[in-house]
């Protein structure tokens, strides 16, 4: 048996590492621009068949969606190597996006227009007559929390897992993901750099639970031991 916890594993790691760091560095910087882009992208005129593959693609990003997928591998190849620690890495990234999206009060893009959230905005009155309204901070007002984005997350952490099972497919994964990430900008769900964000961290959390648990948890067959196995 080879494991994957030798120079691979550490390559991979080392790659998500930085990848998390340079998608967090883009998240800062974007920010700037992010209503610019968020009303550029929501006006888009996208052909219908691609708009339909974008929003179809929210699947691979959503809670229901994801648990779907895994599921359906888990029943057809339980003992797929390091099927358990990609779906590690899916629920971590999006248990931590979802639990900073909690503390962080960031009005989604499709609500700007509609509300101002007491005490986080330097001119509390808005224009007269303005449609937006003054509300308090409240963690059950959906409209409250945009960042980071648990949908980017979620979507980031399981291309990477299925990466990890299925490397062949990783090109297919890795497409899959960006859509669902470009499908919460051009719904208004989030802005840019809520889905920078979450990418840094669904790539921080894979490579720390590599480094805890990769090399326990994956360990790959070489092609003689699988093709043996697949005569029998």
């Amino acid at each position: 048996m080879k494991k994957l916890g030798d120079g691979g594993s550490v390559r991979l790691r080392i790659g998500l590492a930085v990848g998390a760091c340079l998608f967090g560095a883009a998240c800062l910087a974007v920010t700037v621009v992010d209503a610019t882009l968020s009303d550029a992208a929501r006006s888009l005129d996208l052909p219908g068949d691609l708009n339909k593959a974008i929003n179809l693609s929210e699947v691979f990003a959503h809670g229901l969606g994801v648990a779907c997928i895994l599921g359906a591998i888990l029943v057809v190849a339980p003992r797929r190597p390091g099927i358990w620690l990609a779906i590690w890495i899916t629920t971590t990234s999006g248990l931590v996006a979802n639990g900073l999206k909690s503390a962080v009060v960031r009005v989604r893009p499709h609500a700007a227009h509609e509300i101002v959230v007491r005490d986080t905005a330097a001119a509390l009155t808005p224009p007269e007559g303005s449609p937006q309204k003054i509300v308090e901070a409240s963690f059950w007002d959906a409209r409250q929390r945009s960042f980071p984005s648990g949908h980017a997350a979620t979507a980031a952490g399981l291309a990477v897992g299925l990466s990890i099972v299925f490397p062949r497919g990783c090109l297919i994964f890795a497409m899959l993901g960006c859509l669902a990430c470009v499908q919460r900008i051009t719904s208004g769900a989030h802005f840019l750099s809520d889905v920078l964000a979450g990418i840094a961290i669904a790539f921080g959390c894979s490579a720390l639970l590599l480094s805890l648990l990769g090399c326990k948890s994956l360990r790959f067959a070489s092609p003689s031991i699988a093709s043996s196995s697949q005569k029998k």
